[in-house]
């Protein structure tokens, strides 16, 4: 395997307009910059196309945007103050990210790319004028929104009297607390039976009925055929980026990668990043399988929902153990009266494995990667006695639900 380079010297790389590459990646989101970073690490000899904004959907209209808006509308900022301080922010990390590339020696194309017919063994990528070729693909091209959506507001005057969101998943679910906290109206519909079917129902509900006595309604089982003006809505996944980009067939071209959103395994960005530092190992001889089940996802509302591992349903193979977070110290300092929070791990039953951890509780996401660690290394229960929690903390429910939990 190539050795890892310390100190490179900034440079350009480009000098003809025909250029032999190691890597051309396509797309300047989370997985293309990872892969970028790591790729030029290794001395591969790297370009990235970005036709756009440095720094995809979730620097520019995704995850970082609808957390400065989540957080700072629970301060009771202007609506005016959050779009100047996500505009600040976002400037700042996509500045910061380009210099990171160029000074690790990737180069920078902005501009579109576009895949042309192999030359022998050869990848041909035209963007302008010039053609690139080279050894290794990797396509990073993220996703577009499956509808028109509306944007969060920059001004109270943009703010809208009233919002339907189409789809109750995470992004959905996130939405719609801001909307609401913005002063909307604002109604959730879900085409299915279940809202967020990807996390643990019970903390679910736990949820939707806290975020109904905000005054969110919500729907299910709805057809969405029933509305005749589809842009009064707000799509769920216009934030989540949410359709797939699926007419890259490159049959069994063991050189090409489609990572991120592209692939639509798991549209996440940190399940971009593990993505491309599996594609660049892969590239440089060393396997590294992406664990889909035990990527850790939040939902960030208040309280927010954390998952890893698998679903808390017992079954032949798996008990579930549940806790609820009443008897936690720092969790009752931190809720009002009446508030509910709940913790769930999931064991086989054979080997006695932590194979899921869920929790429902005011940050959530500072939780989860404990509980990540714990389902990741196959931690059992055995070895779960052994940890040491600091007291009095939220997390230390992980242990107490895993060691001490009903079983349900």
């Amino acid at each position: 395997m190539l050795q890892k380079k310390q100190n490179l010297p900034q440079r350009n790389r480009l000098q003809k307009s025909n250029l032999m590459l190691d890597i051309c990646i396509i797309g300047g989101g989370t997985a293309g910059i990872t892969a970028a970073k790591i790729a030029s690490d290794f001395h591969l000899k790297t370009t990235l196309f970005e036709k756009k904004d440095l720094g995809g959907v979730c620097l520019n209209c995704g995850c970082i945007q609808s957390k400065v808006y989540l957080e700072s509308l629970r301060k009771k900022t202007s609506v005016n103050e959050i779009y100047e301080k996500f505009d600040k922010i976002r400037k700042q990390f996509a500045q910061k990210t380009k210099l990171d590339l160029v000074n690790n020696g990737v180069e920078i194309i902005e501009n579109e790319a576009k895949i042309s017919e192999k030359s022998g063994e050869l990848f041909v990528i035209k963007s302008g004028e010039k053609i690139y070729k080279s050894k290794y693909l990797i396509i990073a091209s993220g996703s577009i929104p499956r509808n028109i959506g509306i944007d969060f507001p920059k001004t109270a005057d943009e703010i809208p009297e009233s919002v339907n969101i189409i789809g109750g998943g995470i992004a959905g679910f996130e939405a719609a607390e801001i909307f609401n906290a913005l002063g909307s109206k604002v109604s959730v519909f879900e085409i299915s039976d279940k809202f967020c079917a990807n996390l643990s129902q019970n903390a679910v509900k736990i949820l939707v009925s806290k975020m109904k006595k905000d005054g969110i309604e919500f729907y299910n089982n709805y057809e969405f055929n029933d509305f005749e003006n589809p842009k009064c809505g707000l799509s769920a996944n216009y934030f989540a980026n949410g359709r797939i980009i699926t007419n890259f067939d490159f049959g069994n071209d063991k050189n090409v990668f489609v990572i991120g959103d592209a692939n639509g395994k798991s549209m996440l960005a940190h399940t971009a990043s593990i993505e491309a530092f599996s594609a660049v190992n892969k590239i440089l001889g060393k396997e590294i399988a992406v664990e889909y089940e035990k990527i850790p996802l939040v939902l960030y509302t208040n309280p927010s929902i954390a998952r890893v591992g698998v679903l808390p349903e017992a079954s032949e193979k798996y008990e579930v153990r549940q806790m609820p977070l009443s008897g936690n110290g720092k969790w009752r300092s931190v809720t009002e009266a009446g508030e509910r929070g709940l913790c769930e791990a999931v064991i086989e039953k054979e080997t006695q494995r932590v194979a899921g951890l869920h929790l429902i509780s005011p940050n959530a996401e500072e939780v989860i990667s404990a509980a990540a660690i714990i389902v990741q290394q196959n931690l059992t229960i055995s070895d779960v006695e052994k940890l040491v929690f600091p007291h009095p903390t939220i997390s230390e429910v992980l242990r107490e639900c895993i060691l001490y939990g009903q079983v349900i």
